[in-house]
């Protein structure tokens, strides 16, 4: 009889400590590489940990050269990660017994993307309309990957 030895290593994302060592490793490669200094907010480095990465390294490396590539703002927030995520990486799922393409928007994104579309991009009366301020409708428009398409960042 012969015995094997099994070896699980579990996902990247459940080794938290070796999660954030690459995702620091390569993003500095990476902005080193391309000349931009950038850097990832803390909610960034939390929305990375989230995902699956089932391609593990290999996976995480590519992500991370595409966000440093695509990045147009100095600090990469949430939202930035979560929105290039989907669009490399869409889930499909099954709708009415057919494969199709998933795409989940909270209802509050889909709010905030309506007045925002509403207002013609004006930040000040769509969080009045909200009843939050303009700073908070800028963070929830950072988190859920809201940008305006009105030219009025």
């Amino acid at each position: 009889m012969l015995h094997g030895l099994t070896l699980e290593i579990p996902p990247l994302n459940r080794r938290s400590e070796d999660l954030r060592y690459y995702i620091d490793r390569y993003f500095k490669e990476f902005y080193r590489k391309y000349n931009k200094y950038l850097v990832i907010t803390e909610g960034g480095y939390a929305q990375l940990a989230q995902f699956s990465w089932q391609g593990n390294k290999l996976q995480l490396k590519a992500f991370l050269e595409r966000l440093v590539l695509t990045a147009k703002k100095r600090s990469i927030a949430e939202g930035t990660i979560r929105t290039l995520f989907g669009e490399l990486y869409p889930y499909v799922g099954e709708v009415g017994g057919e494969e199709k393409l998933v795409v989940y928007k909270t209802e509050e994104a889909v709010k905030i993307s309506e007045l925002l579309k509403k207002h013609r991009g004006n930040r000040k009366l769509a969080a009045e309309e909200l009843g939050i301020s303009t700073t908070t409708l800028w963070r929830k428009m950072n988190k859920y990957g809201i940008e305006s398409k009105f030219g009025m960042d």
